[in-house]
């Protein structure tokens, strides 16, 4: 039998599991579960059709959404008093207008909303750093959306609390960024530096102050003195894509943001994202821009072209 055979048999039999356990699930009251159990059916029958047509491909495993309807349901099993799955809500964003997301989980009595995410890791935080492909969503574009959703989704005259549970476990980078605007996260850190697993911190033991220094990326620095983050996000711009950005930029104005970020903590940056920041503000930025630059600069310490282990680690996050 062929490896994508076996890889298939796998996919097969782990779908089949999860529509036996979420047979019992439904019997508890837990809405949504059908909805869940129809997503996977759908990626068995498409799993099967591709098979027995004789175009089977490792794309297609690779792409199927079982892993991560395996990690939706094993955190269903461990959390207390769910009450329904994959809920739609409505919410009003004032540039873009009306919007909805999918909850993964509502639990402890509606008052709790978790995403559940079954990542690579470090592609999440690739992702966040501005490095994957066009128009990809971060996980900071998704918390920003369902914060936004919760406080215009009341429970009890409050916002339900955002958690988002990482299956597969998370950089610390990227647990810093969601937990300073909010998110609780679950799931365990990867200590990059040791290669190991360290437990995620509990919103009861945050510190606001736990982040003392950034250490800022090329993607930061250009968002930070760009025209467009700046006022100019309403001129008529041409082309596609700085349409689509400027789109974005009103209604999710990126400069607060990293203000607030950046606000009593120490800038640091490594010499090459410097030089490629300066390139580009030189080769393509206008007066204002260049202004802009030099003023982040002077607040920026730079510091060589090393592992980041330079920086006390225990208080550094990544921008």
């Amino acid at each position: 039998m062929c490896d994508l055979e076996v890889e298939f048999n796998s996919k097969r039999d782990l779908a089949l599991s999860l529509l036996d356990d979420l047979t019992s699930i439904e019997s508890t009251g837990v809405k949504g579960v059908s909805k869940l159990k129809s997503k996977i059916k759908q990626e068995l029958v498409f799993l099967n059709k591709v098979r027995d047509a004789g175009n089977l491909k490792k794309e297609h495993l690779a792409c199927s959404n079982i892993h991560h309807y395996s990690a939706l349901l094993s955190y269903i099993k461990q959390s207390e008093n769910c009450v329904s799955l994959m809920e739609v809500f409505n919410f009003v964003e004032e540039e873009t207008g009306k919007k909805k997301i999918c909850v993964d989980v509502i639990s402890q009595g509606k008052l709790k909303w978790t995403k559940v995410i079954a990542r690579n890791p470090k592609a999440l935080l690739q992702i966040l750093k501005g490095e994957g492909e066009y128009l990809q969503k971060s996980v900071m574009d998704h918390a920003s959306e369902y914060l936004a959703c919760a406080e215009q989704n009341l429970v009890l005259f409050r916002p339900p609390v955002v958690e988002f549970h990482f299956a597969c476990g998370l950089e610390k980078e990227v647990s810093d960024v969601l937990e300073n605007i909010g998110v609780q996260v679950s799931g365990n850190i990867i200590d990059s530096e040791n290669n190991s697993l360290v437990p995620c911190r509990t919103a009861d033991n945050l510190s606001p102050d736990t982040i003392h220094k950034l250490n800022l990326g090329v993607t930061a620095m250009v968002a930070y003195v760009s025209a467009l983050t700046n006022g100019n996000c309403h001129v008529n711009l041409k082309g596609k894509v700085l349409s689509q950005q400027a789109e974005w930029e009103r209604a999710r104005p990126v400069k607060p943001i990293l203000d607030k970020y950046f606000e009593g903590r120490q800038l640091y940056a490594c010499q090459t994202a410097v030089d490629t920041f300066k390139a580009i503000v030189d080769a393509i930025g206008g007066p204002n821009e260049k202004v802009r630059a030099y003023e982040l600069l002077e607040r920026v310490s730079i510091v060589d072209d090393v592992p980041c282990s330079t920086l006390p680690s225990s208080a550094t996050a990544g921008c």
